[in-house]
Formats: structure tokens, C-alpha cells, sequence
């Protein structure tokens, strides 16, 4: 069921994407595409590396029945990673105000809340994912927001389509939808915890989250860099209508890693536990068999993007937009590394790899980062393709061979 619910989300995701390019054309979804990375790009180290640590130790507390740590680790992760959001969000107003801007200030403005929102999403998200139930995690982000930002943004544009072409009125339609689905996985989290859960007076083990939390906060801050730097530096060299093109391209290729992620939502906590058990067989059986899986469908997808890949631009996104397929199809490629290199930020982050995926990704981040400011300025969304494709085959490539020299586990799709 968690693969379907992330085919339907990709499906809804797909659909918002070609509504926000059909609606502001590509320099006012450059606008609106370049406003979201900023805040995506903030909401990273506001959660503070507890994300991978509700993951990680919800699956450890349920089975053991130590409810009052859980409760702790919940509601502790909650104050502190939320509380650095709103600061961020407070900090993001301010730039925007005083500093130069790439496009309107309201759309800046707009974007600003949906820090905390992001930040709360998910925590609530990997809680829940730690609870086994990632139907449940997954629903309100893949389901809910899409189909809300769907209605209303179909909506204003027939009420007015002058209005709904402004980049601001989809980022104010798009946080309506986040906060609506922010409060249906709030529901769900209640609903689907343990009454001894809800019941327990918190206890805490800060610092035994810290060392699994802070690793992870360098792996995610800079992991966001090398997945966001490029359609920020894009922003800030190149018109808004390149990054329009460009998002284009990265929200398509995209659909290659919709099964690679089903897969790591539903086995993540499952890697933690028969970690925990020593049981290795069972353990790079599992590896092996979902990297297999998910391979062979991304591969298909991508033979498509090669064989029509300028027809589905042109009949989804508008004929403006075929000039983003040879991007696709840099992107593409990467993303199809990534599908084969297996589940491996997963594994490693649930075994207690975390630093190895930290200093892993950080140099890549880096590279990407450097690569971007050299490609960019001279080859456009064109540079910035090639150094996002780079960094994700040597992030992936580099802790796949982490993974079988620290674990012994082999997660490539060669097995």
C-alpha cells in the first residue's frame, strides 16, 4: 500500500508541477520554484538531525516498550527544531525585506512560514515512519497537500486566470496546502499513537540522541546543499525563466525515484531492527531484493525520457518547455545511478553509518557546490545538470562501498 500511496503522490506531485508551469510560464515558475528552494534549503538544518533519529530510535523504543523515551525524544525534537524554524522563517522575512531580490517580495514573504511547516511535517512524518506506519506517514504529504493544492489553485485559476498567474497567489495556494496537510498528519500522529505513548511522562537521553542526531544534521544541511545549490545558483546567475526550465527538468526526472523512496520509507525502521538482531543474510536479502525491485521500473522510465522525452514535455508542460529534455536527460541518468546504487543512505543511517553518510555527503556537496559556481556562469541550467549528475553518482557510488566495507552488505542492483 505505501508503494501505491507513493505512486498516487507522485501522480497528484506531477500534476500540481505541470499546473504551476502551464499557469506562470518559466520565469514566474522560476520565481516561485527559486523562493521554495530557499525555504527547503533552511527547513534542513532547522530540524537539527532529529528526523533520522526518530526513525532510528522509535523502532528501538516501541519493540523494548520504553514509551517514556519515546515521548521524550517526540516532544524534545519538536521544541527545539521547531523553535529554530520560526527563527529562520523570522530571518528569511527580514532578507527578503532589506536585501536584493530575484523576484517579488510577497512570493519571498509567503514562502517564509513554510520553514516550521516543513520542519514540523517531518518530524511528524519520521515519527510515524518509526511507529511502523508509513501509510500513514506519507499520506497527508502525498496525498492531502497535492489534491488541496490541486482543487484550490484549479479553482482561482477558473475564478481568474489573470490572478493565478502570479507567482505569489500559487506560493500563498501552496502554503494553504502544506498547512492543511501539516494538520491532517498532526491528526494522524495522534491517532495512530499508542495510548502508553500518549500516557507516558517523558524521559529523556539527549545525549545519546545528539550523536546520532548532529552527524546526521551535517549529512542533511549539507546533503540539501547538493540538492538545492543548483537551482539557487542558477537563481543568482541566470534569468528566473532558465530555473523555470530547469525545474522542469528535475521534477521530471524525479519520477525515476518514486519506487526507490516507497521502498526506504516502508524498510527503514524494518533495517534498524534485524540490524539490531545481527541477523546479516536477512539483512543484505532484503537490500538486494528491494534494489531489484525498484530498478528494472526506473530503467523503463527512463527509456521513455530517451525515446519521447520531447513529446511528454510538450504534452504536459507546454511547447516552451521542451527545450529542458537534454537536461532531463543528464538528470535523468543520475537519478537512475541512484535507483541502483540500492537503498544505501537508508541502511547506512539506520545501522549507525550516520557519519560515514555525513562526511560522504559533504564532500560531495562541496564538489557540487564548486562545480555549480564554475558550470553555471558560462553553461547554464546546462552546467548546473552536469555538476548535480556528477555529485549524486559520487555520493551514491562512494557509500555503496561504505555500506559493504563497514556492514558487509552489498546494495548495488549487481547484489
Amino acid at each position: 500500500m505505501g508503494i501505491g500511496l507513493q505512486g498516487l503522490g507522485l501522480l497528484l506531485a506531477f500534476g500540481s508541477g505541470v499546473l504551476a508551469a502551464r499557469l506562470l510560464g518559466p520565469a514566474g515558475l522560476g520565481e516561485y520554484a527559486y523562493a521554495l528552494a530557499i525555504a527547503a534549503f533552511a527547513s534542513i538544518p532547522a530540524a537539527l538531525g532529529f528526523p533520522t533519529a526518530l526513525v532510528r530510535f522509535l523502532a528501538v523504543y516501541r519493540d523494548a516498550g520504553q514509551w517514556d523515551l519515546a515521548r521524550g525524544l517526540i516532544r524534545q525534537s519538536n521544541l527545539l527544531a521547531g523553535g529554530l524554524g520560526v527563527g529562520l522563517a523570522v530571518a528569511m522575512v527580514a532578507v527578503a525585506t532589506t536585501a536584493g531580490r530575484n523576484g517579488s517580495l510577497f512570493t519571498y514573504w509567503l514562502a517564509a512560514p513554510l520553514i516550521p511547516l516543513l520542519v514540523w511535517t517531518n518530524l511528524r512524518q519520521r515519527a510515524l515512519q518509526g511507529l511502523h506506519h508509513p501509510v500513514a506517514a506519507q499520506l497527508p504529504e502525498q496525498a492531502i497537500k497535492y489534491t488541496a493544492f490541486l482543487l484550490l489553485g484549479g479553482a482561482l485559476w477558473l475564478s481568474g486566470p489573470g490572478l493565478a498567474r502570479l507567482p505569489q497567489t500559487l506560493m500563498a495556494v501552496w502554503l494553504t496546502a502544506s498547512a492543511v496537510a501539516f494538520l491532517a498528519g498532526a491528526f494522524l500522529l495522534r491517532r495512530f499513537s499508542p495510548p502508553p505513548l500518549r500516557n507516558a511522562a517523558p524521559r529523556y537521553n539527549s545525549r545519546q540522541w545528539r550523536e546520532t542526531a548532529l552527524p546526521m544534521l551535517v549529512a542533511d544541511s549539507v546533503g540539501i546543499i547538493y540538492s538545492t545549490v543548483d537551482i539557487i545558483m542558477l537563481g543568482a546567475f541566470r534569468p528566473l525563466a532558465e530555473v523555470g526550465l530547469y525545474q522542469v527538468a528535475v521534477r521530471t526526472a524525479g519520477l525515476l525515484l518514486v519506487f526507490l523512496t516507497a521502498s526506504n520509507w516502508v524498510l527503514a525502521p524494518w533495517f534498524a531492527q534485524v540490524h539490531a538482531e545481527a541477523d546479516r543474510s536477512r539483512l543484505q536479502h532484503m537490500v538486494t531484493r528491494t534494489t531489484r525491485m525498484v530498478f528494472w521500473p526506473s530503467l523503463a522510465v527512463f527509456a521513455l525520457f530517451v525515446v519521447a522525452g520531447r513529446e511528454l514535455l510538450t504534452l504536459f508542460f507546454g511547447g516552451t518547455y521542451v527545450r529542458s529534455w537534454e537536461v532531463l536527460l543528464i538528470l535523468a541518468g543520475a537519478r537512475l545511478f541512484d535507483v541502483g546504487s540500492g537503498p544505501v543512505v537508508t541502511l547506512l543511517a539506520m545501522t549507525g553509518g550516520q557519519r560515514a553518510v555525513a562526511w560522504t555527503i559533504a564532500g560531495t556537496a562541496l564538489g557540487n557546490a564548486l562545480g555549480c559556481w564554475l558550470l553555471i556562469p558560462r553553461f547554464g541550467m546546462y552546467g548546473a545538470a552536469v555538476s548535480t549528475a556528477l555529485a549524486i553518482a559520487v555520493a551514491n557510488g562512494g557509500l555503496a562501498v561504505v555500506a559493504w566495507r563497514r556492514i558487509g552488505i552489498r546494495t548495488t542492483v549487481l547484489g
